[in-house]
């Protein structure tokens, strides 16, 4: 099978019912706990739009309750700790190429995005981000996005 991301090395408000939040400490725990053949990174597409910035990951088989965002700074890090890694029919693929269980992704963010007002929804296998843009430049220390 041809893994598209091979050799990458390292590359977060919800409407509705509450889920709990995986800690920073698990959450960190868990991704440097994985095994490096089985890492596997998703595709991202990012747009730039009139008043904001578009940002697409593709994560398909998943549940929004695994995927933790974060802003440090000038960057995203977008990171998937599944905790379901058991396939039930893992043994009847055919074919099988994408299974995302684990990763960490970050992405730097334009000079002049505003971090602090971030919209995050997973749907369909794709996480939607939005990052609105800023007349100035904003600098947020450390904050968690909640995905919807």
């Amino acid at each position: 099978m041809k893994k598209l991301a091979e050799g990458r090395v390292d590359s977060l408000v919800y409407p509705g019912t509450y889920v709990p939040l995986m800690d920073d400490a698990m959450a960190s725990k868990k991704t440097r706990g994985m095994i490096p053949d089985k890492i596997s990174f998703p595709l991202v597409n990012i747009m730039e739009l009139n008043d904001s910035y578009k940002i697409e990951v593709a994560i398909p088989g998943t549940r929004r309750e695994y995927i933790r965002i974060s802003v440090d700074n000038d960057i995203i890090t977008i990171s998937l700790v599944d905790e379901d890694t058991k396939h039930p029919i893992k043994n009847a693929f055919i074919m099988h190429e994408f299974e995302y269980t684990c990763f960490k992704t970050q992405i730097k963010l334009p000079e002049f995005a505003d971090p602090e007002f971030i919209s995050a929804e997973y749907k369909t296998g794709i996480l939607y981000m939005y990052v609105p843009k800023s007349t100035q430049k904003i600098t947020v220390q450390h904050k968690r996005i909640i995905v919807y």
